[in-house]
């Protein structure tokens, strides 16, 4: 079982150089082992709040940090040992076999010279097979390419994938925003029993609010890069929900109609 990491950001802030706030001071501790979902328009920060915790992006000001260690230059290697990625698009090599996208998680775990040989361990192999069982799928899809495989088939590679290091931090962003209401139900209730039984901690974006409230632990919401929400997935309201989904933009510019402008 993967050892229990909670993730804690503290007055995190993100400005792109256009002068945006992606994230506007998010403070906030997500517990080890909980299944927490963002939720929030596109353009509200999630995806920009998940990159911090990898270090794909790295905030303007503030600080995050991973099982009380700092998510820094220092640390980011080790860190990412730790963490792994469910992605929207499935994050799979089209044309590489089952076998082959599923054993590419434990590329952190292993030496240079087996990844380049493409020579992997044999308990590596097993528990290949053991992860495509786990996820529901045969090993007749091992020697398929993913490209073959159906949406929902591939998301489920892409499961078996995240959990091959045996990962404390599981990032999924959108993981089911290509797939249908059945199938994206069967895919997270893979991803929130695979992480309760390793102990493993998810911070989950999504859009769909019904799937939100049936899997979330916790559900907090984004609104311009700053929350308008933390709590249970049975306190969210409709108010809540009119502002979570409400976007404080400019207006759009009054079109006078044709007839009345002004001619010559």
């Amino acid at each position: 079982m993967a050892g229990a990491m909670d993730i804690r950001f503290n007055q995190l802030r993100k400005t792109w150089a256009d002068g945006t706030h992606a994230l506007d001071g998010i403070d906030l501790t997500v517990p080890a082992g909980q299944f927490c979902v963002l939720l929030g328009h596109s353009g509200a920060g999630k995806s920009t709040l998940l990159r911090c915790v990898n270090g794909l992006e790295v905030p303007s000001d503030g600080a995050v940090s991973i099982g009380g260690r700092p998510v820094d230059k220092a640390s980011l290697s080790k860190l990412r040992r730790r963490i792994a990625m469910v992605h929207q698009h499935f994050g799979l090599v089209p044309r590489a076999s089952g076998a082959a996208n599923v054993m590419a998680g434990a590329v952190p775990l292993l030496p240079l010279w087996r990844i380049m040989s493409g020579i992997y361990p044999s308990a590596l192999k097993r528990r290949t097979c053991e992860l495509l069982r786990a996820v529901g799928l045969e090993e007749s899809h091992l020697d398929r390419r993913a490209e073959q495989l159906s949406g929902g088939q591939q998301q489920r590679l892409g499961l078996a994938r995240a959990f091959m290091a045996d990962p404390a931090i599981i990032l999924a962003d959108e993981p089911v925003a290509s797939l249908d209401p059945e199938i994206s139900r069967d895919v997270l209730s893979l991803l929130r029993e695979q992480a309760k039984e390793r102990g493993a901690t998810v911070l989950c974006s999504l859009h769909q609010v019904e799937l939100a409230r049936e899997f979330a632990d916790r559900i907090v919401a984004l609104q311009r890069g700053r929350i308008v929400f933390d709590g249970a997935p049975r306190d969210l309201r409709n108010g809540d929900l009119a502002t979570i989904y409400t976007r404080r933009e400019t207006p759009a510019p009054r079109v006078v109609p044709l007839a009345l402008r002004k001619t010559g």
